[in-house]
């Protein structure tokens, strides 16, 4: 995902707004999606299903982390967690053996590979899986997380669990509806075709600019 654009302007043509750069100093990491597929993880999602877990930046030192590697424990996934520059990847425990923990990873890197996106509901999280065609699971836990996660169940593509709702049963038996039930997968694909369907940005500026217009002449 490209956030560097043009800011919109109805009349003189203005300078280009580095969102990129801005990013990039308040989150810590490169926002410009430049980065390449490390060679282990071109391995995953082949021979067996993988999983994606993140719960962004904002909310990271409150997710269930420990409890969400645990719950996959039992199941023949791979799984690759990311937990942000505030948390070492070692202090995650349990961690079985078939949960990998980073700090960062590009998000489209991951869900390229992934038959699963397990999150905090935020908003980048949810689109990018919903543009993939990729089941969800949201563990919601701030702010418009709660209504994220209600869009996600109310499309079909995915379950959410309440704060008070998170436990190793309840995440062990969504995971395990999400894998093996194929209308969650189903209903992801449908979402993603209503998401390519859109018209790209670059088609709506005219029509921005004109609206733009209008307003400013009073009409």
């Amino acid at each position: 995902m490209r956030l560097r654009g043009p800011v919109i302007d109805a009349g003189a043509a203005s300078d280009a707004l580095d969102v990129a750069s801005f990013y990039e100093r308040l989150l810590g990491w490169p926002v410009v999606d430049s980065a390449e597929s490390p060679a282990w993880l071109e391995r995953l999602g082949v021979t067996r299903p993988c999983v994606y877990v993140t719960f962004g930046t904002e909310v990271a030192n409150f997710a269930p982390f420990g409890l969400v590697a645990e719950a996959f424990a039992d199941f023949d996934v791979d799984v690759v967690m990311t937990v942000g520059r505030n948390l070492d990847p070692d202090s995650i425990r349990p961690r079985p053996m078939n949960v990998r923990v980073e700090q960062y990873l590009a998000q489209r890197l991951v869900l390229a590979r992934s038959s699963l996106l397990v999150s905090h509901a935020g908003s980048g999280a949810v689109l990018g899986a919903a543009s993939s065609g990729i089941p969800q699971l949201c563990l919601p836990i701030s702010a418009d997380q709660f209504e994220n996660a209600d869009a996600v169940v109310a499309s079909g593509s995915g379950l959410s669990l309440e704060p008070q709702e998170v436990h190793l049963d309840s995440l062990r038996n969504s995971i395990r509806q999400l894998l093996t039930h194929q209308t969650f997968a189903a209903d992801a694909r449908s979402v993603a075709n209503e998401i390519a369907a859109m018209p790209e940005p670059a088609a709506l500026v005219a029509v921005i600019q004109a609206l733009a217009a209008q307003r400013a002449n009073g009409s």
